[in-house]
């Protein structure tokens, strides 16, 4: 906000007000300078080996450049304050100096630095130096602007510096993990590491482009580790699955050769017999599988799919021979138990059929005989068929002459 006199303008309280401005920008200044942020950057310029580099030093020198120049500007716009209020205080009755207070704190009054001027730009009887003046105001205006081009400048570098080093902290955190997956897991992941630390660390305002590049790299990999580690996870689960199969196979060959052991003790002539082969087939099953878990160890993952793949196209055949020898073995013991029970019902019949009537001695005969092939050991699936289908028959015959 700019101070605006007019002839008639109380040059006191002209006076005052620039002092209270004065007084402000001391303070600000003041404080900015020796805020947390200013006093780190300036620390990090003047430190032996941290000192900036390329973008971040270009931006830290133009700052403090702006805040030397605006203490420069301070002394020379203090000065001219200072002797307008000393000559205010000095109006009275007899002397009034409010028109040259008035000039001096709203005309061109300050003395700006003598600056050289190039030969090139000089006539003939022009003088090598030139000083120029400028108004309070105008020097106030020129002030603002440069102090927040400080302030937002020396913000932007601390901030910078800060978040770059706890992302490079995170960055070097997660390729750490990273490379420690890969070599457990044995992968390679491709290439991706860090910028220099120290290049970053120099150049805080132009590393955060490069962090941002690191971290997308880094977050592509780590996309790309979660990719792999569920293959992990779901190969494991079939090799576990692979395992549980196996198990259940040698269950299964167990139970056939128990049944085919059975039957073969318990029925007369030809009975379902587990081929040698398919017994066999379970140690070279479990040798192959060990060998695939292996290979899963050695991080050899496509090679422990394609055998895994086969391993259980080649478990299917001994697995199949087991289940068709069980269910042989059942079916012929559930023709037995089928015949055991039609001859229980017939002889609940036949034992009804007496107490209406005499039957013929030749239908006991028959009853016996059925009764002798059912319990028969070994059983003769077709003796013991014919038996009770003779006894069946004239029993049929008895009951139609009642």
């Amino acid at each position: 906000m700019s101070l605006v006199s007019s002839p008639g303008a109380n040059a006191g309280e002209l006076a005052r007000q620039w002092r209270e401005r004065i007084s402000k920008i001391a303070r600000n200044l003041t404080d900015f300078n020796d805020s947390e942020a200013c006093v780190r950057v300036k620390s990090r310029m003047n430190g032996a080996g941290r000192g900036f580099s390329g973008l971040t030093a270009a931006a830290a020198k133009e700052a403090f450049g702006a805040l030397d120049g605006l203490w420069q500007d301070y002394l020379l716009l203090s000065r001219v304050v200072d002797d307008a209020d000393a000559l205010a205080r000095k109006s009275g009755l007899l002397s009034n100096n409010d028109a040259q207070v008035v000039a001096m704190l709203t005309g061109p009054s300050i003395k700006l630095p003598v600056v050289s001027v190039p030969v090139q730009q000089r006539g003939l009887l022009d003088n090598p130096e030139r000083q120029g003046l400028a108004e309070p105001q105008a020097v106030l205006d020129s002030m603002i602007k440069a102090f927040d081009v400080a302030r937002s400048t020396v913000a932007a570098i601390d901030q910078a510096d800060s978040a770059l080093h706890a992302r490079t902290s995170a960055l070097g955190a997660a390729l750490e993990e990273l490379k420690t997956w890969t070599r457990a897991e044995g992968v390679d992941l491709g290439p991706a590491v860090l910028p220099a630390v120290n290049s970053l660390e120099s150049d805080p305002l132009g590393g955060l482009d490069q962090i941002a590049a690191a971290e997308k790299a880094v977050e592509a990999l780590t996309a790309q580790r979660a990719a792999i580690a569920a293959e992990v996870v779901k190969l494991e689960a079939e090799l576990a699955k692979a395992s549980a199969d196996l198990d259940a196979l040698r269950a299964a060959v167990g139970e056939a050769k128990t049944l085919a052991a059975q039957c073969a003790s318990a029925f007369d002539g030809a009975t379902p017999a587990l081929d040698p082969a398919t017994e066999r087939s379970v140690g070279e099953l479990a040798t192959w599988l060990e060998t695939l878990s292996a290979t899963r160890k050695a991080h050899r993952r496509a090679a422990a799919r394609i055998g895994l793949s086969k391993w259980q196209e080649a478990r299917a055949t001994p697995a199949n021979a087991a289940r068709e020898t069980i269910e042989a073995c059942r079916r012929l013991i559930a023709a037995r138990e089928d015949i055991v029970g039609r001859l229980r019902a017939l002889r609940a019949k036949g034992q009804a059929l007496a107490t209406a009537r005499a039957l013929p001695p030749s239908l006991a005969d028959l009853e016996v005989r059925a009764k002798t092939e059912v319990r028969n050991i070994p059983y003769a699936p077709l003796r013991a068929e014919a038996a009770v289908k003779a006894y069946e028959d004239a029993l049929a015959a008895a009951a139609r002459k009642l």
